[in-house]
């Protein structure tokens, strides 16, 4: 019996224009609600905080500071951001856009 070779997905560029089905919307909403995820995020959160609190030791350079400072905090607003799904009550209008 031969078995099906799967094909390796298709590689899309980061401009090519792609979007989610309503579906895919709501399993991602269902994802980042579900309390385990949030609890995940918030420790990851947490200790890039803690990273972020002791850039500031003597043993780095002004530069090194910088550098570091300026991903964790860009880690912190997508880490922000991923949370701030939890939060997101979509109404039936934002689903169904009314025709005029």
């Amino acid at each position: 019996m031969e078995q099906e070779q799967q094909q390796p997905p298709k590689e899309v560029g980061l401009l090519t224009s792609r979007e989610l089905s309503q579906t895919e919307q709501d399993l991602l909403l269902e994802i980042y609600k579900n309390p385990v995820v949030i609890k995940h995020l918030q420790i990851l959160a947490q200790n890039d905080l803690m990273e972020l609190a002791g850039l500031g030791t003597l043993s780095n350079t002004n530069e090194t500071i910088v550098k570091a400072h300026a991903t964790v905090t860009g880690k912190l607003a997508v880490l922000a951001t991923l949370l701030s799904i939890a939060n997101t009550t979509v109404t039936q209008s934002e689903v169904q856009p009314q025709e005029e």
